[in-house]
């Protein structure tokens, strides 16, 4: 029988040892570190028995990854910033349970592989004018850390896709997404509700209210805009489904942040989520509720918010109800690209709006840095080819969502694919004055739309799933209801 001394050498309490002792040589030299260490350590411990819980962190922290404290390194090595960091935690945790994640669609498999080729495509070439994107960009970025913060970082937000789309597999899975969107856009609104009611100096000024913002978040307000624009169905999904008072809190205290960010897409499409949700979820019963309280909420906004959101419509003037971007924008580079057959073909790389001509002879309104339309972004970037190729998979997104509509016997996912069908469709509309196909910051919550899409038509016909037939976790999923096979499938 060994002697219990040696218990001691024990590899695992030699490696918690070591790391008491690097964490009390770091608190006299920077504290801070220390602590990020040790809070590292307790979110690893917690996260690492699920690739879930591990997404939760990213989406959690996502809509505040422009603030100081997310945005700055933790100790001066590159990749060091807190949330490269846990986009490597989550993509660590991914590997370790790699063996029992879900076989990917083959729709939804192809769909990864043709928007990462035309990404890394129109990264690269966008390293011919460099220069000019940090002109713009003010920056002075060398190729590896333009590299590192416009294709690796951008890769994060396109996680929660990947994740949700191979490990979720039950109703309460799904159900956890939501909750975690919910946490997230409950805990950016009162952030946001706080900082203008208590922070900015003057609240009828949109400049200024919109200098705040990015001030303080380091994004645009549109930027802020589009979390509500992808999340919002799901916080009414939530809503139905709970029927609780939080639940009901969420979805209010949604609308009044958005309200603020002076935005007239999210005032359009937070308006066209309600309609759509029931509509497709069959609940025409409750519109005349939704015009009363859209009444209410009408007399109650200030006129800041009402004069915002009904700009040019009185001398109906398109290019002033769409701020000037069909004529200061759009005409100009889309004619300079119908006159070259090759950059309308095949794109010209990322940010290509940054090296247009329109830009470069003063064409444009001044300062633009992207097209603030998404499907003329992928043309620039990607070309005609781009758009060709990537437009089909997000119309077998839709068309299978669609046909997923009522299908599930289960409220919270059939709640979620009526909250999918509708974010896709949402997203897909408001990219006509801004957003982007190509993953970014602003559409990291619309990956998490496409996976529980994918997640949900998989759940709604769990007898034709080839991994019910081998993967106990799966068959202990609630019974739901099933009628025919899985659209991704057909």
């Amino acid at each position: 029988m060994r002697p219990a001394t040696r218990d001691l050498f024990q590899p695992t309490l030699l490696i918690y040892v070591l790391l008491a002792a690097t964490v009390g040589a770091l608190i006299v030299t920077s504290p801070y570190v220390a602590a990020v260490i040790v809070l590292g350590a307790v979110v690893v411990l917690l996260v690492a028995q699920s690739p879930l819980k591990a997404l939760a962190v990213l989406i959690l922290v996502t809509p505040f990854s422009g603030t100081e404290l997310i945005r700055d390194s933790i100790v001066a090595l590159p990749g060091a910033k807190p949330l490269q960091l846990i986009g490597l935690l989550v993509l660590v945790v991914v590997v370790l349970h790699y063996r029992s994640a879900l076989k990917m669609p083959d729709g939804a498999f192809f769909f990864v592989v043709t928007l990462m080729a035309l990404f890394t495509l129109s990264v690269l070439r966008s390293l011919a004018y460099l220069d000019l994107i940090n002109y713009y960009f003010e920056d002075s970025l060398s190729t590896a850390r333009y590299l590192m913060s416009h294709y690796v970082k951008p890769l994060i937000y396109f996680l929660p896709f990947i994740v949700i789309a191979k490990f979720v597999r039950t109703r309460q899975d799904v159900a956890f997404i939501i909750d975690v969107v919910t946490v997230a856009l409950t805990i950016l609104s009162v952030y946001l509700l706080y900082l203008y009611v208590f922070e900015v100096p003057d609240k009828t000024n949109l400049p200024a209210v919109s200098d705040y913002y990015a001030a303080t978040l380091s994004v645009h307000r549109n930027t802020i805009a589009t979390f509500y624009i992808s999340g919002f169905p799901f916080l009414l999904a939530r809503c139905f489904y709970k029927k609780d008072v939080w639940s009901l809190a969420a979805v209010c205290l949604a609308i009044c942040a958005t309200a603020f960010l002076y935005s007239r897409t999210a005032y359009a499409v937070l308006l066209l989520s309600f309609l759509l949700y029931f509509a497709v979820s069959r609940r025409a019963r409750l519109l005349p509720v939704l015009a009363a309280t859209m009444v209410v909420l009408f007399v109650l906004l200030s006129g800041s918010v009402l004069e915002r959101a009904s700009k040019g419509l009185a001398s109906r003037d398109l290019n002033e109800v769409s701020a000037g971007r069909i004529e200061g924008i759009w005409l100009p580079l889309m004619t300079e690209y119908a006159r070259d057959p090759g950059k309308l073909v095949f794109g010209k790389g990322r940010y290509a709006v940054l090296a247009s001509e329109a830009a470069e002879r003063g064409r444009m309104l001044f300062g633009i840095h992207h097209p603030h339309n998404m499907y003329l972004e992928l043309v620039l970037d990607a070309g005609l080819i781009g758009l060709f190729l990537l437009a089909p998979f997000f119309l077998l997104f839709l068309r299978n969502a669609w046909r997923t509509l009522g299908r599930s016997a289960d409220p919270a996912v059939r709640e979620c694919a009526y909250a999918a069908t509708v974010g896709l469709l949402c997203y897909l509309l408001s990219g006509i004055t801004d957003r982007s196909f190509f993953p970014d910051l602003q559409n990291c919550y619309f990956w998490i739309v496409l996976g529980l899409a994918v997640a949900v038509a998989r759940l709604a016909h769990p007898a034709r799933s080839p991994v019910h037939a081998r993967n106990p976790v799966a068959m202990a999923a609630p019974a739901i209801d099933s009628h025919g096979p899985s659209p991704y499938h057909s």
